[in-house]
């Protein structure tokens, strides 16, 4: 059963504004699909009553909505494709697809008013109509923003991890750091020692052979004028 009033809710928002999608029955074949945004955004959505809505940047270049409804006696699996291309070329292109694999294009003006909204009035060649179903998107919205929420615990989970570890290997590096100090600290105080004992020994090295030798006569002199007297 088509759409007896409208039916209007949102498709996605953020801080550029709301996008949403507004559908209402002109005649018993004929709905109106209005899309009201401040600005256009980059979203694929996904709603229960498989419409389906892919928006460009900068302006409503391109809307590409798939209206599967349920599949009755009257309606076997009727798939019904819809293209907007706005921009310079402000036509609609239409496609029409049944399981009898019959299939036509058409042509639909779009009226615009101040780049706000879009409409596009499309006959619909079926008797079941479109249900949209506001509370299964706000599941699945509040589904989704609890994963986002739990997969951000999870990252700050393990930053934490990340951070533990970073601080055990940190006072590791200042724990060798320290025991390196005291060894350079003891190798410095062995260089001196050897230093000191070089120093001697050079010290001796220096005496020469000749002042050994006057040394020697000097004490054999006095040795001798002791034994004369």
């Amino acid at each position: 059963v088509p759409f007896q009033v409208t039916q209007q809710f949102p498709l996605y928002s953020n801080s550029e504004g709301i996008l949403q999608l507004e559908i209402r029955n002109l005649s018993d074949d004929v709905l109106l699909f209005k899309i009201l945004t401040a600005k256009t955004m980059v979203k694929n959505l996904f709603l229960q009553n498989q419409v389906i809505f892919t928006i460009l940047p900068k302006r409503i270049e391109k809307v590409i909505a798939t209206f599967k409804p349920p599949c009755t006696e009257q309606n076997p699996k009727v798939a019904i494709q819809a293209i907007i291309v706005g921009d310079q070329d402000e036509t609609i292109y239409t496609q029409f697809v049944e399981t009898k694999q019959k299939a036509w294009d058409q042509k639909i003006s779009v009226a615009k008013e101040n780049n706000t909204f879009f409409e596009l009035q499309i006959p619909i060649m079926i008797n079941a109509g479109i249900r949209p179903q506001i509370g299964q998107n706000e599941q699945n919205t509040q589904l989704r923003l609890k994963d986002e929420l739990e997969q951000t615990m999870i990252s700050i989970a393990k930053t934490e991890a990340d951070i533990k570890r970073l601080e055990g290997e940190i006072f590791t590096t200042q724990q060798i750091v320290c025991r390196d100090e005291e060894i350079i600290k003891m190798a410095e105080q062995q260089m001196d020692q050897i230093k000191n004992k070089n120093q001697i020994h050079k010290s001796f090295k220096n005496i020469k052979y000749s002042h050994l030798v006057a040394a020697f006569c000097l004490i054999l002199g006095v040795v001798l004028g002791v034994q004369l007297k």
